[in-house]
């Protein structure tokens, strides 16, 4: 019984370890960038990700989208604007997914359909997501402004009798403060419901479009080393539950 009980320590702390792993900055270039480097649409890089607002848009960290993270399934967004709260009047849209490669986004995302496969829409006041397989029956709606068809779209509107095909409960972080301002967060979008190792675009933008965000990121896969620790742990199990039988 006490080789049992070591086999069983060893074996949880050993998966415990390898799968403790940090997020992930999964934010890319979303097409939308000022022609000249070093201004506040472009700070000093090329193409300046992320810490930009969009070109030809209000100005200013309350508008600024800095960055989507993945931590195994669960993705999460920082941002200098107020999820929650929204700013000006303008408040979050949906999170869009594009599964298969074909989204279409930044200056030559034009179409409101922009190749999306997935609606994450999130309820604020319930803390809640409801995941929807965008079809042909749904809306999907353009941002506000003129100048912004760049970061569209903004929201997916379920047709009649259409269901979430997932839901969940998301994190609301409260504001921190450096030089460049607050920086608000949300946290723990689920993606599961996507296929084990598949490559992903994410894509969030708010109701004026003065900045949008860009993600890629691969689903989590079972890592062959936990399965490994797995298949010895079982077999030590056998074996010491045979010899205690006896």
């Amino acid at each position: 019984m006490k080789n049992l009980k070591v086999i069983l320590i060893l074996a949880v702390s050993l998966i415990i370890c390898i799968s403790d792993a940090f997020a992930d900055n999964i934010t890319i270039y979303d097409d939308r960038v000022s022609g000249s480097v070093g201004t506040w649409a472009n700070r000093g890089t090329d193409p300046g990700e992320d810490q930009e607002v969009e070109p030809g848009m209000q100005t200013g960290q309350v508008w600024d989208l800095e960055g989507f993270f993945l931590d195994g399934n669960l993705l999460s967004m920082v941002g200098g604007y107020n999820f929650e709260a929204g700013y000006g009047g303008y408040f979050s849209g949906d999170i869009f997914i594009d599964d298969d490669g074909d989204a279409k986004y930044g200056v030559s995302g034009v179409s409101l359909l922009n190749g999306y496969d997935y609606a994450i829409k999130l309820d604020f006041g319930e803390e809640a997501y409801y995941v929807f397989e965008i079809s042909s029956s749904g809306t999907l709606s353009d941002v506000l402004s003129y100048n912004s068809y760049g970061s569209s779209p903004w929201r997916y509107t379920p047709s009649e009798g259409e269901t979430s095909i997932a839901d969940g409960y998301f994190g609301l972080g409260d504001a921190y403060y450096d030089s460049q301002g607050a920086h608000y967060s949300i946290t723990g979008i689920d993606l599961s419901f996507l296929d084990a190792g598949t490559i992903f675009v994410s894509h969030f933008t708010m109701g004026c479009g003065n900045d949008n965000l860009m993600g890629s990121g691969t689903t989590q896969v079972p890592e062959p080393t936990t399965l490994l620790l797995l298949g010895f742990g079982l077999v030590g199990l056998a074996g010491a539950g045979r010899k205690f039988k006896k």
